[in-house]
């Protein structure tokens, strides 16, 4: 496993770094003057998450069969998280500045724990289909939608497990060290570009 070689998304932020922003992230003062619910960190390791960027082609008819100029076609992207098992639009506009690297695992300059994914590729692949179809192409129309993958790129996100504790439970948070989690990782609010 040490020599196997994955595509990594570029490191940004040290260890202790994202550590310490991950910490402040979860420990948010209430008016600025307490904590409501303190998170205290029990352990921590660096570890490569496991994601998938998946490319499919959609085609929509808008109309009736006649008038095809209200037709709307092209593509969109989903970043599905194989860890988590969950997917989030991925806005094209944006993949000139998504970059991933091949990398030897035994030539990282610090060991990160490779995880496994917790899907498999076609309920990955299922999940995301549901997510374009039921999510996104709905909001433009209930027409009939073609749906078709393109492109499937696997890559591993570095990052910190850290297992926290509040209230008495242990959990497992993610901070990543790649510039990816600071500039497009915004899920809620998120508005869906499409090829028109």
């Amino acid at each position: 496993m040490k020599n196997k070689t994955v595509r990594i998304t570029e490191r940004s932020k040290t260890i202790d770094q994202a550590v310490a922003e991950k910490m402040k992230s979860l420990n948010v003062k209430f008016l600025g003057l307490f904590n409501p619910v303190p998170y205290e960190m029990v352990s921590y390791r660096p570890v490569l998450v496991p994601y998938n960027m998946l490319i499919y082609y959609y085609s929509m008819q808008k109309g009736p069969q006649k008038t095809k100029f209200l037709n709307r076609q092209g593509e969109i992207a989903i970043i599905f998280d194989a860890n988590e098992v969950h997917g989030f639009h991925f806005d094209l506009v944006e993949k000139e500045r998504f970059r991933t690297k091949s990398n030897n695992l035994s030539e990282l300059d610090q060991p990160f724990e490779l995880l496994q994914k917790n899907c498999t590729e076609q309920e990955m692949e299922q999940k995301c289909y549901d997510m374009i179809r039921y999510k996104y192409l709905q909001r433009i129309s209930r027409g009939r939608s073609e749906i078709k993958l393109r492109k499937k790129n696997e890559f591993y996100r570095p990052a910190v497990e850290m297992v926290v504790a509040a209230r008495g439970k242990e959990m497992v948070k993610y901070a990543y060290l790649d510039q990816y989690a600071l500039s497009s990782e915004h899920i809620s609010g998120l508005k869906v570009r499409l090829d028109s």
